[in-house]
């Protein structure tokens, strides 16, 4: 129901746009969605979602056992 209730206080465009900023920003919980709405952040332009990155993997240091510790 509270979403349903933040639905009639804030109309749909405004509720969907809180839940992608809630998304993007990993905050699934009603209070989140509720924060963004009470703030006016579902106004501002949805910031894109930074992927994360891995550097090369390393097989020479001192602490990587090789393949032959797992046989």
């Amino acid at each position: 129901m509270g979403l349903l209730n933040l639905q009639r206080e804030y109309g749909t465009e405004r509720l969907n746009n809180a839940c992608a900023h809630a998304r993007n920003i990993g905050g699934y919980r009603l209070k989140n969605v509720r924060s963004i709405l009470q703030s006016g952040k579902d106004l501002m332009p949805l910031e894109p979602q930074l992927k994360q990155t891995t550097g090369p993997l390393h097989d020479d240091h001192e602490n990587i056992r090789g393949a032959i510790c797992y046989q």
